[in-house]
């Protein structure tokens, strides 16, 4: 079993969650980006960086993760720190591709990654699953309640050029508040759980042929 989880910003609730979730289920975990909160007024950007890092090595499961635009940091000594945490091993970062133990082969995707890119390209098509913040653009998980869609206009083209012979899920997030939290094109299932609402987290959980969403409750931070 995988379990999905999407834009925990810092909340060390989630963080828990997922941990209790993934080790009751003996679960791997796919997190689709923004792990910290550029909006936290509280805590220093290098102090969540450091949280959330200690947090991902301390874990017994095994994760497969993707940057967020709360992540990226470009210009200052952290940019690429998601992918630093990368070791082949029990953690899966940007531009790499690692097996769960069900044996799927996950590609998870850096953002702002050009997805027109051979070799980011290839990658995605040789799939079967991709853990990326943004959804392609023009689905109801890319989309929010007020019609503003935020998806990746070069991943939608990607996904519309390759005829799939098998079925495909692509784990996203960043609309907190999507239209739909799945949709699909043609083969291809997209599937974005959203931030906590009504004090209720929804994440993904897939098995084998299935993908089914759950909820259970979260404390206020």
């Amino acid at each position: 079993m995988i379990l999905h989880f999407t834009d925990p910003h810092f909340r060390k609730d989630i963080f828990e969650i997922i941990s209790f979730e993934a080790n009751r289920l003996g679960a791997d975990v796919c997190i689709s980006g923004d792990f910290i909160d550029l909006r936290n007024t509280e805590t220093s950007i290098e102090e969540q960086v450091d949280w959330v890092r200690t947090w991902f090595k301390s874990q017994k499961f095994r994760l497969f993760l993707c940057s967020g635009n709360h992540d990226e940091l470009l210009g200052t000594d952290l940019a690429g720190w998601v992918a630093e945490l990368h070791d082949g091993k029990k953690i899966v970062t940007d531009g790499q591709s690692g097996l769960s133990k069900s044996g799927a082969k996950i590609y998870c995707m850096e953002f702002g990654a050009y997805a027109a890119d051979r070799d980011i390209t290839e990658a995605i098509a040789g799939a079967d699953i991709i853990v990326t913040h943004l959804s392609p653009r023009g689905t109801r998980t890319s989309t929010n309640e007020f019609m503003e869609d935020w998806g990746d206009e070069m991943l939608r083209v990607v996904v519309d050029a390759f005829p799939r012979a098998k079925r495909q899920l692509i784990l996203c997030g960043h609309v907190h508040k999507p239209r739909a939290q799945v949709d699909r094109i043609g083969k291809v299932t997209i599937a974005n759980p959203g931030f906590p609402q009504n004090g209720r987290l929804t994440f993904g959980m897939i098995g084998r042929v299935t993908h089914a969403l759950t909820k259970v409750p979260v404390r206020l931070a």
